[in-house]
């Protein structure tokens, strides 16, 4: 069925957006990421944990910008904060990027 005109585009899931980001910040020199498995057992725990340069980074991935974390997932955010991590809720590329910049400048790895 073709989408009509002035419809707007939906965005994309949440774990589309999830993989796209980690892969991207695995492409960062001294960057490791990866996805957190959610359950039950997981509630309020980040969508992305990575260590940037010795730093701990948590993420909360989020598909429209301006959609807030839950209160639970706010509460860990900053205790993970206040042990020294950085974090943040992202929807895109550019919010990560701003989140490592401040640690370290962002430089790619090269394919050689």
């Amino acid at each position: 069925m073709a989408r009509q005109r002035g419809m707007a585009k939906k965005p994309p899931l949440e774990d589309t957006i999830k993989r796209k980001l980690v892969s991207q910040m695995n492409q960062v020199i001294g960057c490791r990421a990866k996805r957190v498995a959610g359950g039950m057992m997981s509630v309020g725990n980040a969508d992305i944990t990575a260590c940037y340069f010795g730093r701990r980074v948590e993420l909360e991935v989020k598909r429209v910008k301006g959609q807030r974390p839950t209160d639970i997932q706010q509460y860990e955010l900053d205790q993970w904060a206040a042990a020294g991590a950085s974090t943040g809720c992202v929807t895109c590329w550019e919010d990560v990027y701003q989140i490592l910049q401040a640690i370290r400048p962002v430089r790619f790895k090269t394919n050689t």
